[in-house]
């Protein structure tokens, strides 16, 4: 594991850490103690109190100086200020209102900011709320007291009394919780956006209190608005929670709690528990849950066995249920010692990448509680309280709430905030969430038309084994030429520093060996695709089962050699470039990523 430092002009490499489980690389952002960036003179940093980023390592912040208590809440994105508690800065007109303070930040991975923003407003009272604004991209979508709903319904027409909590997707949808009518009723309610202007196109309910929804017989009591207990994928999916009234007004207590996706539901609080056999599932509003774009979803909840035993994290990818962890099951291997996994709230907020990795907190019974939790990213441990050394300090607390820990949708980042030796709050970035555990040649290349260098990594998508005429190997390719073609070549002899072909080096010729291009049609030795704006390859020919459904990225790696009688096999060592062209520099022009030996 790396750690680096960041500051407004550059990351700096500055050494090796201990505790590593993994080789992820840790970025330090802010620091209580540090200067609030862009802050009034001589402000630094009291505490952080949310978190989050994207696939690009967009991140943002909510922090608190320690200046005047009217003026020491902040909204930071990419190091500088976007929200400042008594200002205007970042609020659309009237000019009259300021921030209060943020309640809930958001950044998709097309880099749209999503904010939930108390204000004031000096034109009222003094100290009087002007009710809270959703902003979205400097676009005021919603504001207490005056957006009326548009969802056809019996909210037709109601005034949002309050806004409660929103989530976004990349493709200009919203989630929105609140409350609307003089009665303040909860609703929750999905959000089409106008791509250009930014502004509400239409709204659709999805439940209201006191209704009743289909096939249930109590009316609706209310909902979580918790961040880690609803969420919108890209294809406008939304996986939400809703309570019925209890059994006061005639419910039932057993019964009452439930998760949809859209209009379907996904589970009752009285349903089977699809992770053990002969339960039931627990009471649902302490659950988790996250929905990544391919329709999979993590649960972090409880079934009805005692509590020393009721707790689990389980996935469901393409319909097929895998534990991650059950409470008094052993922890994970790469923890280490025979404990058990315990604890109330092991869990915490479950993310879950489209690859279906799952970002999670573990803890267990080691009576040194100094060091009995950690950071998973699916089985893995990445970071350990009392042992994960960053910076030098070590790690005294690993998040665990929503708010203290982020992964983006791509699974190639996250974000957490930690506690140090001191008792210092610290954000992170971590990137290589999945570091190469192959030996890299040529690296890094020569830069493309972007400055950078085209960079190729690669994973076991199952932790090897050849079978199925798949190698189990997934290559990726980032920090290409946006809109570029290219395509995975491979060979089994590296010659460096190899030749110059165009812009690039090529590093697969030379010698006595050939090299091989997955460039054959109508097979699965077929890997084209473009870069899209991100700079990540997709791909075009449907020989990747990583990403979204209809943008998968890189190329599942086959057991067969490309126009060959030749196979993969176990002990063998292959060796991977992508090529692709950079017509940006001239219609002729190509480049080569760095090169990468894989043994099978």
């Amino acid at each position: 594991m790396l750690v680096k430092m960041f500051s407004t002009l550059s990351f700096c490499l500055v050494g090796l850490l201990t505790g590593a489980a993994n080789g992820q690389t840790f970025t330090r952002l802010i620091a209580e103690g540090d200067l609030v960036p862009g802050g009034r003179p001589g402000e630094v940093i009291s505490r952080v109190e949310a978190v989050d980023v994207n696939g690009s390592g967009d991140w943002a912040a909510v922090l608190d100086g320690d200046g005047s208590a009217d003026g020491d809440c902040y909204t930071i994105v990419n190091g500088a200020i976007v929200f400042q508690e008594g200002t205007s800065t970042g609020i659309p007109s009237p000019g009259t209102r300021t921030t209060s303070r943020i309640d809930r930040v958001d950044i998709n991975g097309g880099g749209d900011r999503l904010f939930l923003v108390r204000t004031l407003d000096s034109s009222l009272a003094p100290g009087m709320q002007a009710g809270s604004a959703l902003i979205r991209n400097g676009v005021q979508l919603y504001q207490e007291g005056l957006t009326v709903c548009s969802a056809p319904g019996p909210a037709l027409g109601l005034v949002y009394t309050e806004l409660s909590a929103c989530w976004q997707n990349d493709n200009n949808q919203l989630l929105v919780g609140g409350r609307v009518g003089i009665l303040g009723d909860e609703i929750l309610v999905t959000v089409e956006l106008d791509p250009v202007l930014g502004t509400v196109i239409s709204e659709t309910m999805l439940a209201l209190e006191k209704e009743t929804l289909l096939g249930h017989g109590s009316p609706v009591q209310g909902f979580s608005f918790g961040k880690g207990r609803n969420a919108i994928n890209d294809n406008g999916d939304a996986l939400w929670f809703v309570d019925d009234e209890h059994a006061d007004l005639g419910g039932d207590y057993c019964t009452d709690s439930n998760f949809y996706i859209n209009t379907t539901l996904l589970y009752n609080e009285g349903d089977a528990f699809p992770a053990a056999i002969l339960e039931t599932f627990d009471s649902l509003d302490l659950a988790e849950v996250d929905l990544n774009n391919n329709g999979d979803f993590v649960f972090s909840g409880f079934d009805r066995r005692p509590e020393t035993e009721d707790l689990w994290i389980f996935k469901s990818i393409g319909g097929v249920i895998t534990v991650l962890a059950h409470e008094g099951d052993p922890v994970p291997a790469s923890v280490g010692g025979p404990w058990i996994t315990k604890g109330f709230g092991f869990g915490g907020q479950v993310s879950l990448s489209d690859d279906g990795d799952v970002l999670w907190f573990l803890d267990w019974n080691d009576p040194d509680t100094s060091k009995d939790t950690g950071l998973l990213l699916n089985d893995t441990l990445i970071m350990q309280e009392g042992v994960t050394m960053l910076d030098g300090s070590v790690v005294l607390a690993v998040p665990s709430d929503d708010s203290s820990v982020a992964l983006s949708d791509n699974g190639s980042k996250a974000i957490t905030k930690v506690v140090l030796a001191g008792e210092v709050e610290a954000v992170y970035l971590i990137e290589d969430m999945h570091p190469s555990i192959f030996d890299t040649f040529c690296g890094p290349g020569l830069a493309n038309s972007t400055g950078e260098a085209t960079e190729l990594e690669g994973y076991f998508l199952t932790g090897g084994g050849i079978s199925g005429g798949m190698s189990d190997l997934h290559l990726e390719c980032s920090d290409g030429p946006p809109g570029q073609l290219g395509y995975f070549l491979t060979g089994e002899e590296v010659v460096e520093p190899g030749t110059m072909i165009s812009d690039g080096l090529f590093c697969l010729i030379g010698g006595s060996s050939p090299f091989f291009r997955y460039a054959v049609g109508g097979t699965n030795a077929m890997s084209v695709g473009f870069f899209n704006p991100s700079g990540v390859l997709e791909n075009a020919v449907g020989t990747s089962s990583v990403g979204p459904i209809g943008s998968e990225t890189g190329f599942d790696v086959p057991d067969s050699i490309p126009s060959t009688s030749q196979v993969v096999t176990a002990g063998s060592t292959w060796h991977f470039q992508v090529w692709h062209r950079d017509t940006a520099l001239g219609s002729t022009h190509s480049n080569f990523s760095n090169g990468l030996s894989v043994s099978f």
